[in-house]
């Protein structure tokens, strides 16, 4: 009776914490994730102290202890860090050392545009043109945004679709009176968001994305409507 209720502490435990990483930042909810699946390793060993004369028991015992230990490690580093995946509580170095991959190197070149003037000059230009225009939103601090710079604009498909059309790319990190107008402007709630404008200087909303996409899915947009 007494390891059942140990047990069921442990469940209302980490109810609490699933109620509270409702609320909480990401990164505090990992670090109390980590801190409870931490506390199990901590049990399961003090378990297999109270039964060390069943050999097979204590060994899955500190087996399980080992990897939920090793686990909370992971998390707790990774919500240190600025992580907030449970499941992969260090991915975002990953992602972050992606992020410091200069643009240049995805292959697609993109003109920078601040504000709705700005956007609004650069689509004038193409449609006079009668060129294709990418508008894309982007933030130093958005993981997808880079996630997309290097998996869709850095495929050399894509690269190649893309060097006939004019990628225009507002970089919204600051999010200050201009970017939040320009935001405004385009009914975009934040990056990543990819929007395609005609030679007519209209928006295809249909093609909108939002959010991440691969490569071939991307194509498969530019192939509906022949934007090239």
């Amino acid at each position: 009776m007494n390891r059942v209720r140990v047990a069921f502490g442990y469940v209302m435990v980490g109810m609490a914490v699933m109620m509270l990483a409702r609320f909480l930042p990401t990164t505090v909810s990992l670090a109390l994730w980590g801190a409870w699946i931490l506390s199990i390793a901590v049990g399961l060993i003090a378990w297999g102290q109270a039964v060390a004369e069943r050999q097979r028991l204590v060994w899955a015992l500190r087996s399980g202890a080992a990897f939920a230990g090793l686990w909370a490690t992971l998390m707790l580093v990774g919500a240190a860090s600025g992580g907030d995946s449970a499941l992969q509580p260090l991915g975002h170095l990953r992602n972050a050392t992606a992020a410091s991959m200069p643009a240049a190197q995805s292959g697609v070149s993109h003109v920078q545009a601040k504000s709705v003037e700005d956007v609004d000059g650069l689509l004038a230009q193409a449609a006079s043109r009668g060129q294709w225009s990418l508008i894309d939103f982007y933030a130093d601090w958005c993981v997808s945004c880079h996630v997309i710079e290097r998996k869709v604009f850095g495929d050399p498909a894509v690269a190649a679709r893309l060097a006939n059309m004019q990628v225009i790319r507002p970089d919204v990190t600051r999010n200050d009176v201009t970017d939040q107008a320009l935001l405004k402007r385009w009914g975009v709630m934040g990056p990543p968001t990819l929007i395609l404008v005609g030679p007519d200087g209209e928006e295809r909303r249909e093609l909108r994305v939002v959010g991440e996409i691969d490569a071939r899915a991307f194509l498969e947009r530019l192939d509906s409507v022949n934007a090239s």
